[in-house]
């Protein structure tokens, strides 16, 4: 729904009265500020709307969300640009997007107000296949547990909740004293499956060179091949 001048400003000063919670979220809203963060926020603002039973969330740039006053936004100053952002949205979940984009000329600065639907009853909106609740100052990175109950995403919290490097070394030090030793396609095979869900597989490759890097330095394995043709072992 269009919104006069006078709503906004109305609107503006009782969310900014009522402070951040679970279905506000302020932004001093840099130029920069990317599509994916945007769609992060977008959408875990969405999924705590229908937690709490609302009909709609805000995202709101170009107030400072440490003192609470407007400090303006030079986000996307294009109105074109700044409309694209609907379609980048539902390009990110399918079927999900702003309700509407409303700027307001606020005497110290641009506000942008980005008005967020509650996610459909029953259900959680994803970003990029990632399921995202908010608590806190960030959204957090996979879907919760309390979301995945109140909206009938068990299977997905499941298949997307990590675990903590811990349980993934154990994997591999349990592999590498049954079996000696590992290439990195053996413990590629060994771990990738087990990985979230959430993560690509160039994050997946990412995380398992991540992980034994630091077990290296942990002096847990080591190296026994070259660098180019690694062989894992476990440390004596």
């Amino acid at each position: 729904m269009l919104m006069d001048s006078a709503a906004l400003s109305e609107l503006l000063e009782h969310l900014i009265a009522n402070w951040e919670n679970e279905v506000v979220e302020f932004k001093r809203g840099k130029d920069g500020f990317s599509s994916d963060d945007l769609g992060k926020y977008a959408t875990a603002l969405a999924n705590e709307a229908n937690l709490r039973s609302q009909g709609r969330a805000w995202l709101v740039f170009g107030v400072d969300d440490k003192t609470r006053q407007v400090c303006g936004t030079s986000y996307k100053e294009e109105m074109d640009r700044l409309q694209a952002d609907k379609q980048q949205v539902l390009n990110g979940t399918g079927s999900f997007t702003f309700r509407d984009i409303h700027v307001l000329a606020h005497p110290l600065g641009r506000v942008i107000l980005f008005e967020i639907p509650a996610a459909p009853r029953g259900m959680a909106i994803s970003w990029k296949g990632h399921y995202f609740g908010r608590a806190g100052e960030k959204p957090n990175v996979h879907v919760s547990a309390k979301i995945a109950a109140a909206t009938e995403n068990k299977a997905d919290y499941i298949r997307t909740r990590a675990q903590d490097d811990e349980h993934y070394a154990r994997l591999l030090c349990d592999y590498l004293g049954k079996f000696g030793k590992a290439d990195r396609a053996e413990i590629d095979r060994l771990l990738t499956d087990k990985l979230s869900d959430a993560l690509s597989p160039e994050q997946k490759q990412d995380k398992i060179s991540n992980l034994l890097t630091k077990l290296r330095r942990q002096e847990r394995i080591f190296n026994a091949g070259s660098r180019s043709k690694p062989e894992w072992r476990l440390a004596e």
